[in-house]
């Protein structure tokens, strides 16, 4: 084309602006962009922030581990993961770091919309990358150890807010460091949340004795504490947390562990009956944790008041 355009050039000025122009307009237009689709990227968030909860045998209500799951929650998801409803994380973004972060990046956020917005399109096969590896029932793997409530404990139908704590005995001949801690509800319809603490002075069995059934009312005894530094707890989405290196905690022979259960029910009554994973190592602890508890206990909110702060520091 250029050796043409410079012999017409030649002959006329007119002609060779012409035919420069039809050259200018037959350039290639830019490439749009290609697809958004399951199988390259929105397969993978989903897996990693997802699911943990979404899939057979935990607590989220549906899986969303394959595209015929996620498809037709498409819009659904797009609402939660905007609203930061999902994944759930408590603290607010801009107000400190924390360690094991659950929180969506705003392109991220983006890529799922524009995924829908394209018709949730699911993508070639060859761009689907292996699926993690699940372990069936625990997090984290399988654990050292597994004590569970030596009965169930069965909850009337539209019980709210009913506070009861178990004891469970540990069977160690000796004492070991754990590293971490998984809690199973055995119940994710009944369960609210649970804190655990350990009884070294056996003094939570008595109160256990005096109550008729399984576990007694209320909170834990005051020999009941958190280990030092370490809150072991869950609630629904939490992930188990896996002491850093150097800071695992002590767990002597003849402890117990005691739950403190918040627990409820629907139209039908349910029952619950909760195991514990304890996963050990033999590095004994070089560093000690401190534990900050920020709350109120006197909060006083009026009738009618939509929006109520409660500041601590």
């Amino acid at each position: 084309m250029s050796r043409l355009l410079a012999v017409v050039c030649v002959a006329g000025a007119a002609l060779c602006a012409s035919l420069t122009l039809g050259a200018a307009q037959r350039d290639p237009q830019p490439t749009a962009p290609a697809p958004v689709t399951f199988n390259k990227e929105i397969a993978p968030m989903l897996w990693q922030n997802c699911g943990t909860c979404h899939r057979s045998g935990q607590i989220g209500s549906f899986d969303l581990t394959t595209y015929a799951e996620v498809r037709p929650r498409a819009r659904q998801i797009v609402r939660a993961v905007k609203s930061r409803r999902m994944p759930p994380w408590k603290p607010e973004a801009g107000h400190g770091n924390f360690v094991g972060a659950r929180m969506l990046a705003s392109e991220q956020i983006a890529l799922i919309e524009r995924w829908a917005d394209q018709g949730s399109l699911e993508g070639h096969s060859r761009d689907l990358p292996t699926p993690p590896a699940w372990s069936p029932g625990w997090q984290t793997g399988q654990p050292d150890l597994v004590v569970s409530m030596p009965e169930g404990y069965e909850i009337a139908p539209n019980a709210s807010d009913t506070f009861r704590t178990f004891v469970v005995p540990v069977p160690l001949a000796a004492g070991r460091y754990v590293r971490a801690m998984e809690f199973h509800p055995g119940n994710f319809n009944a369960v609210h949340h649970a804190n655990i603490k350990i009884d070294r002075t056996r003094f939570s069995r008595q109160w256990d004795e005096r109550d008729g059934g399984p576990g007694y009312q209320g909170a834990g005894s005051r020999e009941a504490i958190f280990p030092d530094g370490h809150f072991l707890g869950w609630t629904p989405g939490q992930s188990p947390r896996i002491s850093p290196p150097g800071m695992a905690w002590r767990l002597e022979p003849g402890s117990d562990l005691v739950i403190e259960m918040h627990l409820m029910s629907g139209a039908k009554a349910e029952t619950v009956q909760a195991s514990i994973g304890l996963f050990s190592t033999d590095e004994a602890p070089t560093r000690t944790a401190y534990m900050l508890r920020l709350g109120r206990q006197d909060l006083d909110i009026a009738a009618g008041q939509r929006d109520f702060v409660s500041e601590d520091s």
